[in-house]
């Protein structure tokens, strides 16, 4: 009988290990299984952000390679270029140039064409004169100061009095902001008036001169004259030569003064018609590398035993280019 129940005992004992055996294996089944759906989760969240991230990606990659690239002739900022030129044989001013131009604005903020550009005209390597702006004026154009919003586009026109018919006729256009650079250099054949032909200015193998040797003045003359109200006044006239490699007018090239040179009494700038000086501002009109031109200008004279001192150096009054004394009784 104690056998039986010995033997009844270890039964159940067993029959109860196996249960718990039985329930901490579900246990850990279960805790496996979490785990793993965690892991299934967690890796399936990673391949799904990182494959938006791809798409992404490769979207912003097909979006900014569909942009236009906008790229300025020079200058960070603008576009511009020549659209047309006509020779006009009828204008009261004589044989005049009709340039248009068109400049676009290719910063985030409004500008005007003369904010950017500089642009001047030769020929025979003098600056010539502009002409009235006869469509600015008639409001068919725009104006080279109106304000330009950002990515807009204005048609500029210019027109510029011709000294002939025949020579060819150079455009630079220059960057105000980026140490006056080229943008743009053309060249207009004006020989066939009906049909003026715009090529690109030939680049100019030019080798600057540094120094006193950079420009060069000569004193031609002085003689006496008359202002418009009929006060006395001399005339000098110098020979300036720009050696430099870029255009350049007199009065950008150097300081200069006429005095009475006992007083110190600084001369002041005189005029007279247009037969005795030429034009007037001859001294600002700027001259391509390698060439040379006349300047004439007045002065009034108040006193003629005073002995009258030209004095022309650099801007910085380092070098002098040119020093002359003579007695304002011996202008003739």
């Amino acid at each position: 009988m104690k056998n039986q129940k010995k033997i009844l005992a270890g039964l159940v004992s067993s029959v109860l290990m196996l249960s718990c055996f039985a329930s901490c294996n579900n246990s850990d089944n279960g805790d496996n299984s979490t785990n793993s759906e965690t892991i299934s989760n967690s890796v399936s969240s990673s391949d799904i952000s990182s494959s938006e991230s791809d798409s992404q990606e490769a979207e912003s990659s097909e979006e900014s390679s569909s942009k236009p690239d906008i790229e300025p002739l020079e200058g960070e900022g603008f576009l511009v270029d020549v659209m047309s030129a006509i020779v006009d044989k009828t204008d009261v001013d004589g044989d005049i140039l009709i340039v248009e131009y068109k400049y676009t604005n290719n910063t985030d903020e409004e500008k005007s064409a003369v904010d950017d550009t500089h642009i001047e005209v030769f020929q025979n390597g003098l600056q010539i004169e502009f002409d009235i702006l006869h469509g600015i004026r008639d409001g068919e154009y725009d104006s080279e100061r109106n304000e330009v919003q950002p990515g807009e586009t204005a048609i500029l026109h210019y027109e510029y009095i011709l000294s002939d018919t025949s020579t060819p006729v150079e455009l630079e256009i220059r960057d105000r902001d980026n140490d006056y650079a080229p943008v743009l250099m053309k060249t207009f054949d004006i020989s066939d008036n009906s049909n003026v032909k715009i090529s690109d200015t030939l680049e100019k193998n030019i080798v600057a001169k540094e120094g006193a040797e950079e420009f060069g003045v000569e004193l031609l003359d002085i003689h006496r004259s008359t202002t418009f109200d009929g006060n006395p006044m001399i005339v000098i006239e110098y020979k300036f030569t720009n050696n430099s490699d870029i255009p350049e007018s007199f009065s950008t090239a150097f300081w200069y003064e006429v005095k009475e040179k006992e007083s110190s009494w600084k001369l002041p700038r005189a005029f007279s018609n247009r037969e005795e000086m030429g034009n007037n501002r001859t001294g600002d009109v700027s001259i391509q590398p390698g060439y040379s031109y006349n300047v004439k200008m007045g002065y009034t004279i108040y006193d003629d035993t005073e002995t009258i001192n030209i004095k022309i150096t650099d801007i910085a009054g380092n070098i002098t280019y040119l020093e002359k004394d003579i007695k304002a009784s011996d202008i003739k």
